[in-house]
């Protein structure tokens, strides 16, 4: 247990978090619901929000968060297979723990993001910083598509990344909270290959 204790605190605060909100979530519930003792707890952790910030940052920027320059870029269609590949195994990885610890994905998911955007403000930057990324990444490879000729638009390339990327938010959210997350990886591809289809039909 000593080990494995910092991982074990951020887990199980993670669950309280997502169950409860970081407001009405205390230091005490997390104490109880661990069982540790308070020094063998505040070794790792001084505060709520030193837990609360540990735990956004394991399940929420890690599901996030990936090195866009390892994605192919010789084609867009070999781009957005990637994006859906990562897309598909983080969206798994989240909803197998959530089963295993008792703890279905539901919309507390994005309630508990917004607020950690909210109260952490370098986790806030770090979103922002993530977002700017994939926005460069995906205009960078639709730039790259339309000169080769794989796609032709009358859209804007950043016009085009944004309807990719806010499709996919968009659909995850709303099969979370239609209790459908199972589906999100078959939708997403119906949904991106339509648009590509569209995007590679305007040149005939």
């Amino acid at each position: 247990m000593v080990v494995d204790s910092k991982q074990y605190i951020i887990e199980t605060a993670y669950g309280l978090f997502l169950q409860r909100g970081f407001k009405a979530v205390t230091m005490q519930d997390i104490l109880g619901a661990t069982n540790l003792s308070k020094g063998a707890f505040y070794h790792h952790f001084k505060s709520k929000e030193e837990v609360f910030e540990a735990a956004v940052r394991m399940f929420f920027a890690g599901g996030i968060s990936r090195n866009f320059s390892e994605f192919p870029h010789t084609s867009f269609k070999e781009f957005l297979e990637a994006e859906l590949t990562f897309v598909h195994e983080r969206r798994e990885y989240l909803i197998a723990y959530s089963k295993e610890k008792n703890q279905p994905l539901s919309s507390n998911y994005f309630s508990v993001m917004f607020e950690a955007a909210r109260l952490l403000p370098e986790f806030k930057r770090d979103l922002h910083a993530f977002r700017e990324r994939e926005l460069k990444a995906w205009t960078n490879i639709i730039k790259k598509a339309r000169a080769t000729g794989e796609i032709n638009s009358d859209m804007s390339n950043l016009q085009i990344a944004r309807l990719f990327i806010y499709v996919n938010k968009g659909l995850g959210m709303q099969l979370i909270l239609d209790n459908n997350q199972g589906e999100v990886h078959k939708e997403l591809k119906v949904m991106w290959m339509a648009i590509y289809n569209g995007l590679k039909n305007t040149n005939n």
